[in-house]
């Protein structure tokens, strides 16, 4: 599951885990492990939390545990990652499945200010929203692997894992 920050990933995968049994692997597992030890900026960090995700979501397939995991997909910029993610999993046996949400900035910018972020080292402000933003294309689907794009503006999260769970017959 991807997009933008605040467009609700980890709410919505929390619903999606609950109605299908899948077990959820957000992002910032791994960026709140290595962000205290490695500054984000660099090249250790990233390092360490690819080989994470990159090792969670092997076993996962080798094991056969059903997994969702968020992220924010960067318009070509993450394109060689998630190839590699599809490589691994197809590698083991299982398969994937893309989901996108999405929402208007304005929207975007009053979640960046929920209480429910404050949990994790997520994005918690204006400022920082809009680095993100113009740093990263975070609005376009993945070219390259069939997905679905859901608006959630309007959407609770559990209509939204419905309607997810209807389109992929989970």
């Amino acid at each position: 599951m991807y997009g933008p920050p605040a467009v609700g990933k980890y709410t919505v995968a929390k619903e999606l885990s609950k109605l299908t049994g899948y077990k959820l692997f957000h992002n910032h597992l791994t960026v709140d492990m290595v962000l205290p030890v490695f500054g984000r900026d660099t090249k250790i960090y990233d390092k360490l939390v690819e080989r994470y995700r990159v090792d969670m979501i092997r076993e996962a397939a080798k094991n056969d545990v059903n997994i969702i995991f968020t992220m924010i997909y960067a318009y070509k910029m993450d394109d060689k990652i998630l190839k590699n993610y599809i490589k691994i999993v197809n590698r083991n046996g299982g398969k994937v499945y893309f989901v996108r949400l999405y929402t208007k900035v304005r929207v975007l910018q009053k979640r960046v200010k929920g209480k429910s972020r404050l949990k994790f080292k997520k994005v918690k402000d204006q400022e920082g929203l809009k680095s993100i933003l113009s740093e990263f294309n975070t609005f376009k689907d993945v070219p390259f692997k069939p997905n679905i794009s859901i608006d959630n503006t309007n959407l609770e999260p559990k209509s939204v894992a419905k309607l997810i769970v209807k389109r992929y017959h989970f």
